[in-house]
């Protein structure tokens, strides 16, 4: 079952132009002045399956959840468990909001553009607040593993846009923290008691191997980047026995529980992340010998994607 689009939308009448100003700038003037002019992308629901432009009016993120919560009613009306990636457009740019959302926010410092972004920000939490909902209705919440994280860092820089990425260094399109360390949480009341916070470094590659290990199912044999935080959520381990890697263009990251090997165009740097937040401090001077292994590490898991990449049989676990 899907709902999905080829690419961006505005976040608020996800078919429609939010609007161009006033005619002489030709600045966007977002969520006011709708021309009615279709954006160019279409929601599908299969292969030539084109939903209709009736049906996609209002909050986007809304959109989104109450064709998620049709098919998790369904599932539970057949007594079947259900997996559902729900994935919001909010708030990337065009972020619009709707009026009543948007006066939530009379004196944001960013003007028309700050109140759309608080305002589709609010009503994306409008529509986790319905999955909450219906999942209580359906009766399960409670055995739900409900994982939620932002996918990058924020868009422009801190002077021209109104997302923070402060302490980190970066934002969106970085390899530094402020590009990729992003919130995230999983709800899990079954299993998860009591809310806790940890610093344990974490990355969605994890959630696959986590879902085997609860259900009890042995992973195919082939590598994995992520690893099980079943023990993490049940309290058994503090620590990640795995490294997170990343690449971009020219950079590469690997980063393990306390540091951050950055090789960028060339340039190694290491950061101790764990007490450097900011990534001020190259201390790849002082401990050599760490880059040395990390790099070992991160080559090695390069060629891994390339041997992927070309289609290489990774049945047999080799």
């Amino acid at each position: 079952v899907c709902f999905s689009t080829e690419s961006k939308v505005p976040t608020y009448d996800p078919m429609k132009i939010p609007g161009v100003g006033n005619g002489k700038s030709g600045k966007r003037n977002l969520g006011e002045d709708n021309l009615n002019k279709d954006y160019g992308t279409y929601y599908w629901t299969g292969q030539d399956q084109r939903v209709p432009q009736r049906e996609l009016t209002g909050d986007d993120s809304m959109l989104i959840m109450k064709r998620a919560t049709r098919f998790i009613e369904q599932c539970a009306s057949d007594k079947k468990p259900f997996f559902a990636v729900i994935w919001f457009h909010a708030p990337h740019l065009p972020v619009v909001a709707d009026e009543d959302h948007r006066n939530l926010y009379p004196r944001h410092p960013f003007g028309s553009l700050g109140k759309n972004y608080a305002g589709c920000l609010s009503a994306l939490d409008d529509s986790m607040g319905l999955l909450h909902n219906e999942l209580k209705r359906h009766s399960m919440f409670d055995n739900t593993m409900l994982w939620y994280c932002s996918d990058n860092g924020p868009e422009s820089s801190s002077k021209k846009g109104p997302g923070r990425a402060e302490p980190f260094r970066g934002r969106k399109r970085d390899l530094y923290e402020g590009g990729v360390r992003v919130p995230g949480f999983v709800v899990w009341p079954h299993k998860i008691k009591k809310p806790f916070s940890t610093d344990v470094p974490c990355v969605t590659s994890d959630y696959f191997p986590t879902i085997h290990d609860v259900l009890g199912l042995d992973l195919p044999k082939r590598p994995y980047d992520g690893m099980s935080l079943l023990p993490l959520i049940e309290g058994r381990s503090k620590k990640r026995n795995r490294a997170i890697g990343f690449q971009s263009k020219k950079v590469q990251v690997w980063n393990d529980d306390r540091f951050k090997l950055v090789i960028n165009k060339g340039k190694e740097e290491l950061y101790d992340v764990a007490n450097d937040l900011a990534e001020s401090a190259n201390l790849i001077e002082q401990h050599p010998e760490i880059a040395k292994n990390m790099k070992a590490e991160m080559m090695a898991w390069i060629e891994s994607c390339k041997k992927s990449e070309s289609g290489q049989d990774y049945r047999s676990g080799e």
